[in-house]
């Protein structure tokens, strides 16, 4: 058993000496866009305008905050000689960008102006797969890209939803793919073989990349072309497929269920899924272990103590020795391997701030050194060369958004590939404090607060309090956008871990993390702390939320008149019947209705429950303004919720604010909806503040 250290933000300045690494100046990345693509050549100094932040004396613009980063998921190819990212215009563009080490050269591939490359994984030293989407909402094609001395392009599935599940290291070029549905089959094929060596767009005058706009009749051509193998369907008695798992050789291992809202984890043997004796109730997986048919799992059940990681032979369901436990946190991040040894190197992970803990001696050592060139920052490993000897980290901090460098520990050398906002001026951003609340029934939690200029207790500022959603989910310690931007225009901000968060349900019974009514009491506690401390008016405070943080925001609204003034509300549930029936609209194809109703009931014979848990059926009872925003074409909580809640404010006369947004999902993705859903807001807090 390892137990892990405490958490802490202080750097190690001594560690500098362990590697002895030197810091590179900034290079330009040099930028071709290609195949078929129409060129955008950006003068020089129109480039550096859009880099570079905003006098001092400038308000920083809305839009500064909510742009996509200039780069992002960083990976390095198996010999450390090529970098692929995600990479964007600095507006709402996402591109792959292949970046040649050597050279410090790089191209960049992207399609039609509607869509944009979303995930990618290296299937070999010299070929990408990715994934675009069509509209920032629907998946759309998977690609392979061949890189040489002009990258060659070509399809491998068209006009559907893919998963990559694993890339098998006997033969990486026939990658494992869960297709989901689309234009060969509407309904779920499972785990399917494609074989990405095949190019059937070469010689194709209607393949040109940048018009990807294929007739049904040769998009089903070109994926039963490169469907090389399906595997073995699970067994549709055994209810609805949640996901796939791969072994640590890329090969399909298993498969997950749903039935009547419990999971259930299945073995591929041979030809054969076999249930596994795994209580998935009990024990929540994270990814395979070093050990040939173990998966490393912590425990799901509230013990009284913090959950502890385990190896867990999937056969027998039989426990292997504790291997590491955090004594106040349960561990819910990132196993990192080695890809040398492709063993288990070490846990990240967020405790009350960001932590890592290393099982192998040189990963702590190259952590502790790392940290020592980076003070107060956060640095953390994102991917290696298959020797080890090349890494990828990011640094981040509160007032730093994340910037990516290239550690090369054969030259000692550290580069910067790119910094992702450089658009914001770290000075003018402000500081994440950390906080513990004190819920009703006695448990400790975290939250964040974030000051803006000039605070002292004589002159405390108003506050917006911003659960977050989820809920099984958690605010982390960092760079936020949202939280940022609010900050310059004055406020406080709260971001409170109720029950339920990442890292706490280990404290929390089953029944409590499904108690939406105390998640609020939780949400509630952590702003009388924050009030009692004397560095928030108690007279101007607001709730927001978005998700379940939308939902929050209106029981607060509800349930808390003498404590905010006014509320905000993205894509809440409000009546979480409505929600289950419209979830029993679609029981066959989505596992959520059984998991509400096993967790929360049947709204027909709980309906007292039920009420007390929705605050869309007392909008009579609100007595603040509220503002309601919501996507038009949102999957994930429908429209209607937002709708209903309008209808009914206007019903009673509350004071309210809406705006629904075409064109976008659970969320905004396009720059110019971020920027006028975030200054409606802005002027809806100033005007009620």
């Amino acid at each position: 058993m390892t137990t892990a250290p405490t958490s802490t933000l202080a750097r190690i300045p001594f560690a500098r000496a362990i590697l002895n690494l030197w810091v590179l100046g900034v290079r330009r990345i040099l930028v071709t866009v290609c195949l078929a693509a129409p060129v955008h050549v950006v003068d020089a100094d129109e480039e550096a305008e859009r880099l570079t932040p905003v006098p001092a004396d400038q308000p920083i613009p809305v839009s500064d905050f909510f742009r996509y980063g200039r780069i992002t998921s960083p990976s390095l190819n198996d010999s450390g000689t090529h970098v692929a990212a995600i990479i964007s215009d600095g507006q709402d563009k996402q591109m792959l960008m292949i970046l040649e080490v050597a050279s410090w050269e790089s191209e960049v591939v992207h399609g039609q102006e509607n869509k944009d490359v979303y995930s990618f994984r290296w299937l070999t030293d010299d070929r990408i797969m990715f994934n675009l989407s069509k509209d920032k909402r629907w998946a759309d094609s998977m690609m392979v890209a061949k890189i040489g001395r002009k990258i060659d392009m070509y399809s491998i599935y068209l006009r559907g939803s893919t998963r990559i599940i694993g890339i098998p290291e006997n033969d990486p070029l026939e990658p494992i793919v869960w297709i989901q549905g689309g234009t060969s089959s509407k309904k779920d094929l499972g785990a399917v073989v494609l074989n990405a060596k095949l190019n059937v767009d070469s010689g194709d005058p209607r393949n040109t990349y940048s018009q990807l706009n294929y007739e049904y009749e040769h998009a089903l051509y070109i994926n039963e072309a490169h469907i090389e193998k399906l595997h073995p369907q699970v067994d549709s008695e055994w209810g609805q497929i949640t996901g796939f798992q791969a072994d640590r050789k890329g090969n399909l291992a298993y498969a997950y269920t749903m039935n009547e809202g419990r999971p259930k984890l299945h073995q591929l043997q041979g030809k054969e899924w076999v249930p596994s004796p795994v209580d998935l109730d009990a024990f929540n997986v994270h990814r395979v272990a070093d050990k040939p048919g173990h998966l490393l799992v912590t425990e799901a059940i509230t013990t009284g103590e913090s959950g502890k990681l385990y190896e867990l032979d999937a056969a027998t369901g039989e426990l292997g020795e504790m291997i590491f436990q955090d004594p106040e946190y349960g561990f819910a991040g990132r196993i990192y391997r080695d890809r040398k040894t492709d063993t288990v190197a070490g846990l990240i992970y967020d405790r009350a701030g960001p932590t890592s803990f290393w099982f192998d001696k040189s990963y702590d050592s190259l952590q502790k050194a790392l940290d020592g060139f980076f003070p107060q920052k956060v640095v953390r490993l994102v991917d290696s060369n298959e020797a080890a000897t090349i890494f990828i980290v990011h640094v981040y901090s509160d007032r730093e958004p994340t910037s990516y460098h290239l550690v090369d520990l054969a030259t000692k050398k550290i580069t910067l590939i790119a910094d992702s906002r450089p658009w914001l001026d770290p000075q003018r951003m402000h500081r994440m404090n950390i906080i513990q609340f004190k819920t009703t029934d006695g448990k400790k939690l975290d939250a964040y607060v974030t000051m803006p200029a000039g605070v002292t207790k004589d002159n405390p500022p108003p506050l917006i309090v911003m659960p977050h959603g989820g809920p099984w989910a958690r605010d982390r310690w960092g760079f936020d956008p949202a939280v940022q931007f609010l900050a310059s225009r004055g406020y406080a901000v709260l971001q409170p871990n109720y029950r339920g968060s990442t890292g706490s349900g280990w404290k929390f019974s089953v029944e409590d993390q499904w108690d939406f009514v105390k998640m609020h009491e939780d949400v509630t506690q952590a702003t009388r702390t924050l009030v009692r401390s004397g560095y928030a008016d108690p007279e101007r405070i607001a709730i927001m939320g978005g998700s379940f943080g939308g939902y929050l925001a209106l029981m607060g609204a509800v349930h808390e008149p003498d404590l905010y003034r006014c509320a905000v509300s993205f894509a809440g549930v409000f009546d979480w019947a409505e929600s289950v029936e419209m979830a029993s609209r679609n029981k066959n194809e989505n596992a959520e209705y059984q998991i509400f109703l096993r967790y929360l009931g049947d709204p027909k014979e709980e309906a007292e429950k039920y009420d007390r848990f929705s605050p869309g059926r007392r909008v009579d009872q609100i007595t603040m303004p509220v503002f309601v925003a919501h996507g038009k074409d949102d999957n994930v909580v429908h429209v209607g919720e937002s709708k209903r809640l309008i209808r009914d404010l206007e019903k009673y006369g509350v004071e309210h604010e809406a705006l629904l947004i075409s064109g976008e999902g659970h969320g905004t993705q396009n720059l110019e909806n971020s920027v006028e859903l975030y200054e409606r807001i802005e002027a809806f807090l100033a005007k009620h503040l």
